[in-house]
């Protein structure tokens, strides 16, 4: 894989005060990339949907931390990861297909965020490494 052309890292707490401080930071870092207004709004949706979920189930309660890193890829790629030491959860094998058409009293409970992150995203991967659960967003210009 090729190595970023610019990578920047950071490392936040786990709770709902720091998620507008956490995109603005992930905002701040690809703010220059090729990515439209719009473009990067759709990127910031999906990250608030990654982050909420962390922030609200990872750590059960306890104190945890979410570590950041952004990388920018010479060929207009931009690689958001995400990394949490809370309990194991892969979204990509939890989160189920919504039928956005479907009437609101038939649909399931929960997983709309996952739908929305997987949608807004070209690429979204998931591994846990350790004891700790890596997402990783990836968009292409």
């Amino acid at each position: 894989m090729t190595e970023p052309i610019q990578s920047a890292n950071s490392t936040f707490p786990a709770n709902i005060s720091s998620l507008r401080p956490i995109l603005a930071w992930i905002i701040s870092q690809i703010e220059e990339s090729p990515f439209d207004q719009a473009e990067l709004r759709r990127i910031e949706v999906a990250l608030e949907e990654a982050l909420v979920n962390i922030i609200h189930y990872a750590y059960l309660d306890q104190e945890g931390e979410i570590e950041i890193t952004c990388n920018y890829f010479p060929e207009d790629q931009i690689e958001i990861i995400i990394k949490d030491y809370g309990i194991p959860f892969n979204p990509l094998e939890n989160g189920q297909k919504i039928d956005r058409m479907a009437p609101i009293e038939e649909r399931t409970v929960g997983g709309l965020g996952i739908s929305f992150m997987k949608e807004l995203m070209d690429k979204v991967e998931y591994s846990r490494e350790g004891n700790a659960n890596i997402l990783t967003l990836k968009k292409y210009c």
